[in-house]
């Protein structure tokens, strides 16, 4: 089963040698679940910085939408921490 594999799935592999990650989740997205497994699963597993932002009561994709939500620039703010830590 495809679905299955650590490439399409990358919480059902191993992740000791995965990259730093930024993780930015709403709690009205469906993934909200998976993506707080996914990130206590690599933050316990590999070396690597995993950095999870949840934005309360915001749904999927909401930083895709310019000056909608005031969430959307602090998520931005984050992103632009995290970079200028890790692209050096």
């Amino acid at each position: 089963d495809l679905w299955n594999h650590p490439y399409v799935s990358p919480i059902l592999g191993d992740l000791s040698d995965y990259p730093p990650s930024m993780l930015i989740i709403g709690t009205q997205d469906p993934l909200v679940d998976s993506t707080k497994v996914f990130a206590k699963k690599h933050q316990q597993s590999s070396s690597h910085e995993c950095w999870l932002s949840i934005c309360e009561g915001m749904d999927h994709g909401f930083y895709f939408f310019p000056n909608i939500f005031k969430e959307e620039e602090l998520a931005y703010l984050d992103i632009r921490q995290f970079l200028a830590r890790h692209l050096k």
